[in-house]
């Protein structure tokens, strides 16, 4: 196989590293030229298919306004190229990009503003909770209506009037009742509006739900039948085995939570909850 280069240089004054060619009697035919690095003839394989040629993706600089990027395949030797030409990218388009915002009216929008507002708590009779706590000055909670906590409060205080009166399931009665406040208004239960399980673990905290949870603990143990003592008590034991004890007040809650227990329940025992008598 024969020699041949692949890159020429020219000889220079190896006194003076500056470029020759910016003085004004240089020339490059006067000028000495030597190889700077040497390739090799090799034999063309007889059934090899040629490689496809590329031209440049951008056709011309960036900031141009006949900017128009694509990238062309030119035919080779092979058949199953493509012929010169063919574009292999999408022109670019042009236009305002959509709004992926939900709007007002998209229930995953909607969702969002009850978890992060709220809405004020309506009583059954039209009525408001007041709390000066909060901005609008009464209480805020996720669902304006908390009839559901009542409804499931009496269909405990049925389910346990039904146990006592068997023998064989009269012993479950309590610790039914108590799984019963757990899954309702224990820490992420149903109606325990100021936490959520967090799938990588631990809650997510709503704060400004806090007093409704705890209004909830109150509506929902009076209309399980259970009395407000025993639910403060229960509830102050509770906060113990969860590390927020205030040993300063009594039950061991925290004075704003044993507040709002004791509001819940006096707006239960006010009737406003109770199911309206068969016509």
């Amino acid at each position: 196989m024969a020699r041949y280069p692949l890159e020429w240089g020219w000889h220079t004054d190896p006194k003076n590293d500056t470029d020759p060619s910016e003085s004004a009697d240089w020339s490059r035919e006067t000028q000495q030229r030597y190889p700077l690095e040497w390739g090799w003839d090799a034999p063309a394989e007889p059934k090899a298919s040629a490689l496809p040629t590329f031209m440049p993706a951008m056709r011309t600089l960036p900031g141009s306004p006949s900017l128009a990027p694509s990238i062309i395949l030119v035919k080779s030797d092979s058949n199953d190229r493509l012929s010169p030409g063919s574009s292999l990218a999408t022109p670019p388009r042009r236009g305002t990009a959509p709004n992926v915002e939900p709007t007002p009216d998209n229930p995953a929008y909607q969702a969002a503003m009850d978890k992060a507002v709220g809405h004020v708590v309506t009583l059954p009779d039209g009525s408001r909770v007041e709390d000066p706590t909060s901005e609008t000055g009464y209480l805020m909670s996720p669902v304006p209506n908390l009839q559901a906590v009542a409804t499931a409060g009496r269909r405990i205080r049925t389910t346990s009037a039904d146990m006592m009166k068997i023998p064989e399931t009269a012993s479950g009665t309590i610790p039914y009742a108590m799984w019963q406040l757990g899954k309702y208004v224990g820490h992420g239960g149903q109606f325990d509006y100021q936490r959520e399980a967090n799938p990588a673990g631990g809650w997510i905290q709503y704060p400004h739900f806090r007093n409704v949870s705890n209004f909830n603990v109150g509506l929902l143990g009076h209309q399980a039948g259970i009395s407000q003592g025993t639910l403060l008590w229960i509830a102050g034991a509770l906060s113990a085995l969860s590390g927020r004890p205030d040993f300063t007040q009594p039950y061991f809650l925290k004075k704003q939570t044993a507040d709002f227990i004791r509001k819940g329940y006096g707006v239960s025992e006010s009737g406003v909850f109770d199911e309206p008598s068969p016509p």
